[in-house]
């Protein structure tokens, strides 16, 4: 086999494994989750959508207002206003 096919074989091995977590990393990352879960869970309906809709699954602020059916505007509101009483639930937990 030439030496160019062995080195191409070997580097997504390589890639791969630099990019596997530390298992410990991981299992902070499970727990944080968990709690931070654990507020947003907390938080009143409409605001625990909007930020859920934002933070978690990457929704642009317009479709997050066609998904709850309300206007652009209501919906900046809600996920502002739904992320600052999350950080306030934190800095208080």
């Amino acid at each position: 086999m030439p030496p160019s096919a062995l080195d191409g074989a070997e580097e997504p091995e390589s890639s791969t494994c630099a990019n596997v977590p530390d298992p410990e990393e991981a299992f902070e990352r499970l727990e944080l989750s968990g709690c931070v879960r654990d507020y947003v869970d907390a938080l009143p309906p409409e605001y625990r959508a909007a930020v859920v809709l934002k933070d978690a699954e990457g929704f642009k602020n317009r479709e997050i207002a066609d998904v709850l059916e309300c206007s652009l505007e209501t919906a900046k509101i809600r996920v502002h206003r739904g992320r600052k009483m999350l950080r306030e639930k934190m800095d208080a937990g």
